[in-house]
């Protein structure tokens, strides 16, 4: 019974040399002599580690990737969509200061 949790627990406060102790000796090893009711057989072994790590890595990183698709434009896309606004704001300009250069020119009383 572990008196901290009031449970019978013993995991809970197991240091981790003895998980990786147990994990070494029986983890995927339901059939090891020893291993009773332990949860170390739902383990994986230390050769198996490394590739587990790695899938779930790339599982994270697809499922980053899919939920934010969209959301934050590659650098090339972010230079391309500034370069459209700025030509915009530019053509936007270009008919304002025309708008005004031909309402005071034909403003001025030279017709007449």
């Amino acid at each position: 019974m572990n008196k901290r949790v009031d449970a019978p627990a013993v995991l809970l406060c197991a240091p981790f040399a003895t998980i990786a102790e147990g994990l070494a000796r029986f983890a995927g090893k339901p059939d090891a002599p020893g291993a009773g009711r332990s949860l170390f057989v739902y383990g994986f072994p230390p050769e198996e580690e490394v590739g587990v790590l790695n899938r779930l890595r790339g599982l994270v990183a697809t499922s980053w990737r899919q939920r934010f698709a969209g959301h934050a434009p590659s650098p090339a896309a972010a230079v391309a969509a500034s370069s459209q606004k700025r030509q915009s704001r530019q053509k936007r300009h270009g008919r304002r200061v025309a708008r005004l250069f031909f309402r005071r020119l034909f403003s001025v009383s030279s017709f007449g």
